[in-house]
């Protein structure tokens, strides 16, 4: 708030290892966590988007227009993705909308709790009231549920709880349940969609809090609360707001009598108004402000003076892909504060200091993890007044990187990646500073197989409670969930992750026609074991407490599509926890740390274009044949052989010759042996395993009746298939081709439907 001195905090990975530019593979990482600065937010109206109403309930829509303009508050681990959302808007009546989101659930339980808590008390000695909305989201959800939120499958939400609330002078509320439920929080009220894939599924809530049912207050601003308990394998994950370090719910520890401990019983209490005040606050009223000073996230406000400008460079030179040393680093910041009255305001003094850290999963609140770089003059930078509505950038003097090889991936025990956050303050106070949270990075390596360590830092928690049974407890436990996924980036294709500040074009840029990006996001999110539990449903469930997370974008560009990415996730004492798909747990002693390793290694697309195995193929196919006609009524079907070479033009496209062997047992005359000599072209539909095809060509055919005399004549096939790679070499065909042969009083024609094997070379 104004008039005092608050930090914010944003977040970016940069490489801290000059290389040179290879042409095989680009890799992206991302890495932040969610801290906030000014913990306020505003329902923004409707009417300021053309409508009166908000967000349509009654047709559950993650990216209904309704919401245009809301608030969105993103619980982010920092790989990019988001695993808990809140946003919020109001209509013209004051009605308030909320939605929650929450995503990367190993599974959709039911166990799954949304609170969600308003103060609207206005002076020190009130006493109340207090309102809090507790809210199960999934119910009954389908057992396979669509893949994408556009189809997300809507359905009523579970157990809805309403409390209200008085506090005592010291800020301690006590809840009582409003009994019955009342008809506006029940259904149609509360819908929630699901959608997703096996070990990835997520879920959306909306719910609609009428002015005539809970007093608002219109201006200035009020208490807010929020609480989302995500079920990730079997522990609860809490992602809260305001998200200071206290505001958690402490729950029960092991051996205790855990009825009480139930999400939504464990609320942080409110504080005293004006004095010790916990949650943060929020408001309608259009006079107040929660604009202030910010640096965007994923848009590349955090950069370094190199090309591309998310490398630090350790070694610089002529060849490397980095000349400028020694490294400057910049924040762009940007300010849009507002009075009371609305009016733009600068925002006087702010400064950003550099901090550097190990990439990998480190507690968010633990300030020992970041170390100041030094020696870097200028850092922090010096104190700048921004001007209104401006991007400023703030950089910091030059920096020479002390230990090179401590960052050179070809050696031993070197730690490449490395996270660099950058602080907001200001000194002199003033100055309003938005939640936010910065992540971007690109990394440029040598080859397409790649490899990269990060840490699990044990550093700073408190320790874990002793077990039940009265032992101790010497180590932090850590869980870590692998999503990931893949994609073709054809060439010209836009990717905004790519596209770096200073480097025009976007991925797009440089490439040959014929070229093609796969890609393969990988990513981990991770949570520490914290000893604690919430009962629900009579199920104890411990509560594991979100950390930042980690991640790669890993692209290979070749002139095939990469079928297959090998993937490997290791480290000492890392282990697959049973039951839990794509769900790892690891020890780490109290204060340790411990490293593990990420792997990825792409085979291109199995001969179904150049750049991959090789351009050529062999192929055996047998099967048998099908005369037709009077062809048929002098002869059998017997069977046929084919053997062939192809050469793959591109990724859809090739040409083979064929030597094929047609045997028709004899009806009224003796056997017939057909040889082909055809060229053909070939067409196949799509790429990656199943790759279906078809194909036409013309040749010679061979007629030899018994042992009498042979003639040859002019013939052609055409048909079709499906190919099924078994590896990038290896795969599986079966084909159907029907021929007509030109031969003398009347064609030939016949048919073969055969299997087979090809490699490719």
């Amino acid at each position: 708030m104004a008039g005092t001195k608050i930090s914010s905090t944003a977040l970016l990975h940069l490489h801290r290892h000059s290389m040179h530019f290879p042409k095989l593979l680009v890799v992206l990482l991302a890495w932040a966590m969610p801290l906030c600065g000014q913990y306020k937010l505003c329902f923004p109206s409707t009417t300021w988007f053309g409508s009166s109403s908000g967000p349509n309930l009654a047709s559950l829509k993650v990216d209904d227009p309704g919401w245009f303009g809301s608030f969105r508050y993103v619980f982010g681990d920092g790989t990019g993705s988001q695993y808990a959302v809140v946003q919020g808007i109001r209509d013209s009546s004051n009605n308030l909308y909320l939605s929650f989101e929450a995503e990367g659930l190993t599974s959709l339980s039911s166990t799954t709790v949304v609170e969600l808590a308003f103060d609207f008390r206005k002076m020190p000695s009130d006493t109340g009231p207090l309102w809090k909305i507790v809210l199960r989201p999934v119910h009954n959800p389908p057992s396979n549920p669509p893949s994408n939120s556009a189809s997300a499958l809507v359905a009523d939400s579970g157990v809805r709880e309403l409390y209200s609330g008085m506090t005592n002078g010291a800020g301690v509320a006590t809840w009582t349940q409003q009994l019955p439920t009342p008809t506006w929080l029940q259904a149609p009220n509360n819908p929630v969609g699901y959608w997703g894939t096996s070990g990835n599924y997520n879920w959306f809530l909306e719910t609609e809090i009428p002015s005539a049912n809970l007093p608002v207050p219109t201006t200035q601003t009020f208490g807010l609360y929020v609480n989302i308990f995500r079920v990730v394998g079997t522990q609860y994950q809490e992602s809260w707001w305001p998200p200071t370090a206290t505001n958690y719910e402490p729950g029960c520890a092991p051996g205790t009598v855990v009825g009480g401990c139930t999400p939504g019983t464990q609320t942080p209490e409110p504080g005293v108004l004006m004095t010790a005040y916990n949650w943060g606050r929020s408001t309608i009223d259009p006079a107040e402000s929660c604009k202030g000073v910010s640096v965007g996230s994923q848009v590349n406000d955090i950069f370094t003076n190199n090309t591309p400008n998310s490398v630090i460079c350790a070694h610089p030179g002529p060849s490397a892909s980095c000349t400028a040393t020694p490294n400057i680093f910049t924040a762009k910041v940007t300010n849009n504060t507002v009075n009371g009255s609305g009016a733009a305001q600068p925002a006087p003094n702010v400064r950003a200091t550099f901090s550097i850290a190990n990439f990998g999963l480190n507690g968010p609140w633990d300030s020992s993890q970041w170390t100041k770089i030094s020696p870097l003059t200028s850092n922090p930078t010096a104190a700048t007044t921004l001007p209104t509505n401006s991007t400023t950038p703030l950089a910091t003097g030059s920096w020479t990187v002390p230990n090179p090889n401590d960052y050179d991936p070809t050696v031993a025990g070197s730690h490449p990646h490395q996270c660099i956050m950058a602080t907001l303050d200001s000194t002199s106070g003033n100055v309003d500073f938005i939640n936010n949270a910065a992540f971007q990075n690109m990394d440029i390596v040598h080859a397409s197989r790649f490899e990269r360590t990060a840490e699990i830092n044990a550093k700073g928690y408190p320790p874990r409670p002793d077990n039940a049974d009265g032992t101790h407890n010497t180590d932090q436990l850590f869980d870590i969930h692998i999503i990931t996924s893949q994609e073709i980036l054809h060439p010209g294709q836009t990717n905004i992750a790519y596209t770096q500040q200073g480097t025009p074009g976007g991925q797009g840029a440089g490439m040959k026609r014929d070229q093609i990006i796969s890609q393969l996001t990988w990513r981990a999110q991770g949570c520490r074991h914290t000893g604690r539990y919430m009962t629900v449903d009579h199920r104890k469930i411990e509560v594991c407490d979100p950390l930042t997370g980690f991640g790669y974008i890993v692209r290979h560009v070749g002139k095939s599509e990469v079928k297959r990415w090998k993937v490997r996730f290791s480290g000492a004492g890392l282990v697959a926890v049973p039951g839990q798909e794509n769900t790892y747990q690891i020890h780490v002693p109290q204060e340790g740390v411990a490293t593990v390793t990420t792997f990825a290694e792409p085979e291109e697309g199995g001969g179904s274009g150049p750049g991959g195995p090789g351009r050529f193929a062999l192929f055996l196919d047998a099967g048998g044949n099908f005369p037709h006609g009077t062809f048929g009524q002098a002869f059998d079907h017997g069977f046929s052989l084919n053997a062939g070479l192809e050469y793959i033009l591109a990724s859809h496209f090739s040409v083979e010759g064929i030597f094929g062997y047609h045997r028709f047992p004899g009806t009224i005359t003796p056997d017939l042996n057909i040889y082909q000599f055809s060229g053909n072209g070939k067409v196949y539909l799509t790429t990656g395993t199943f790759q279906p095809f078809v194909n036409g060509g013309v040749g010679g055919y061979r007629f030899s009746i018994g042992s009498g005399s042979s003639s040859t004549y002019f013939g052609g096939n055409v048909g079709g298939g499906v190919l099924y790679n078994l590896t990038s070499r290896f795969g599986l065909q079966g084909s159907y081709n029907f021929h007509v042969v030109n031969t003398p009083v009347e064609a030939t024609k016949f048919s073969t439907a055969q299997g087979g094997i090809r490699f490719v070379f």
